[in-house]
C-alpha cells in the first residue's frame, strides 16, 4: 500500500513540476515574443518561435516546448524528490539542475531552430533572458520556503507552549 502512495506521489509531483515549467516556458515567450516583435517586427523573420507575426506560438513548438518540459520535469523530481534528493546537497542539486536546464534549453533551441546558431545578439538575449528567469524562480522559491519556515516554527513553538502547559 506505502509503495503504490508512493508511486502515486512521484507521478504527481512529476505532474506538477511538467505542468510548471511548461506554462512557465509557455507565458515567458509569450510575453518575451509580444515585446520583442512589438519592438521589432524583423525578429519573427528570424526566429522559428515568433514566425505568427506576434499572436502567439505555432502548434509545433508547444509541442516542442512540452518536450523540453517533459525532460526538465524528470530530472527535477530525480535531483528534488527521489532518492537521490538526500544524497546530495542542495546547492550542488541546484547546480546540476541550472546547469541540465540550461544545456536542454540550448540543445532544443538548436535543434528545434528556436534561434539561429548564426545570430550572436540573438543568443546573447537567449542567455540574458534564461539566468534572468532562472534567478527569479530560484529567488521566488526561497522566498517561498521561507515564508512556510516561519509558518512552520510559530506551529512548533505554539505546539510546545500548549504541551507544557
Amino acid at each position: 500500500m506505502d509503495k503504490e502512495k508512493n508511486e502515486e506521489n512521484i507521478v504527481i509531483s512529476f505532474l506538477r513540476e511538467f505542468a510548471k515549467i511548461f506554462t512557465l516556458m509557455i507565458l515567458s515567450m509569450s510575453l518575451v515574443g509580444k515585446l520583442i516583435i512589438g519592438l521589432n517586427p524583423e525578429i519573427q523573420n528570424i526566429s522559428a518561435i515568433f514566425s505568427l507575426d506576434g499572436d502567439g506560438l505555432r502548434y509545433t513548438t508547444i509541442l516542442q516546448f512540452a518536450g523540453c518540459a517533459f525532460i526538465l520535469a524528470v530530472v527535477t523530481n530525480i535531483l528534488f524528490f527521489g532518492n537521490l534528493a538526500a544524497k546530495i546537497p542542495f546547492l550542488l542539486r541546484s547546480l546540476i539542475h541550472l546547469l541540465f536546464t540550461f544545456f536542454t534549453t540550448f540543445i532544443f533551441s538548436i535543434i528545434f531552430k528556436w534561434l539561429p546558431v548564426n545570430y550572436f545578439i540573438a543568443w546573447i538575449g537567449f542567455l540574458l533572458s534564461f539566468f534572468l528567469f532562472y534567478f527569479i524562480a530560484i529567488g521566488l522559491s526561497y522566498l517561498v520556503l521561507r515564508f512556510q519556515d516561519k509558518k512552520y516554527n510559530k506551529f512548533l513553538a505554539d505546539y510546545r507552549s500548549r504541551s507544557k502547559g
